[in-house]
């Protein structure tokens, strides 16, 4: 049976230029919401959802919570247009490798591939379109499903297993592959597993101190990459851990 694969987008297959994310967040709560952003209020954004960003900010001025859900779909819609405007090749880096191995997993039967970001859903292929990737990764769960990042395991296999009927995807054959420590803690919180990368704002000692099941510096050798996962797998056949084939 093929394992799942759950990418992370932000640091882990692309970066976006730097400062813009927060340039976007600050125009739309201005415009929306009528305050005035300082920029060194803003949150650190790195492995939180979208969702929990918008709570953190309209906390940090006091604002009540439920003002972001009376209209999100607005909210949502209002920010995209703001990242559409900087959707272009320049703006963005791909990360080393990270081509070659999204081809090279895509094409091996052993492995399904979607998206737990914290990117809301129409951004997040936003971002993946400019690189024409958007079409690896059928299934995902997003940083508008829910705030708290390691609740969105359950959804993405939920849709994964909606969209795949008869794999049976669940914490044994699933990985998430990300550059933060909040990938690693969402892969512990749901006993699933973690394949950490230090390309993004942690370093490689940082994350290498939480324990992820697999770690890599990037994805540059991707070959290797791909060969360290299967064995990952069959360690895990190995102990009897579950019943998923893996060669």
């Amino acid at each position: 049976m093929p394992y799942l694969l759950l990418f992370d987008i932000d640091g882990t297959i692309l970066k976006f230029k730097e400062g813009i994310s927060k340039q976007i967040f600050s125009e739309i709560l201005t415009d929306i919401f009528n305050i005035s952003v300082n920029h060194a209020k803003l949150p650190d954004f790195s492995g939180k959802t979208d969702l929990q960003i918008l709570k953190e900010i309209i906390a940090e001025y006091n604002l009540n919570q439920d003002i972001i859900y009376q209209d999100i779909n607005s909210i949502w819609d209002r920010i995209l247009k703001k990242f559409e405007k900087y959707a272009v090749i320049d703006n963005y880096n791909l990360l080393p490798g990270i081509e070659q191995l999204i081809f090279k997993l895509n094409s091996n039967q052993n492995f399904r591939l979607g998206l737990l970001t914290g990117n809301f859903k129409k951004n997040a292929y936003l971002k993946l379109s400019i690189f024409d990737f958007e079409y690896y990764f059928p299934i995902g769960s997003f940083g508008c499903d829910n705030p708290e990042r390691d609740k969105l395991f359950d959804i993405a296999i939920e849709r994964a297993n909606e969209y795949w009927p008869g794999l049976f995807f669940n914490s044994f054959n699933t990985y998430i592959i990300g550059d933060s420590p909040k990938d690693i803690q969402c892969a512990k919180v749901n006993n699933s597993h973690s394949i950490a990368v230090a390309t993004g704002y942690f370093s490689y000692k940082e994350l290498y101190q939480l324990n992820p099941d697999l770690i890599f510096y990037n994805f540059e050798d991707y070959n290797t990459v791909i060969n360290r996962i299967n064995e990952y797998c069959r360690k895990l056949e190995a102990n009897n851990e579950g019943n998923n084939n893996c060669n």
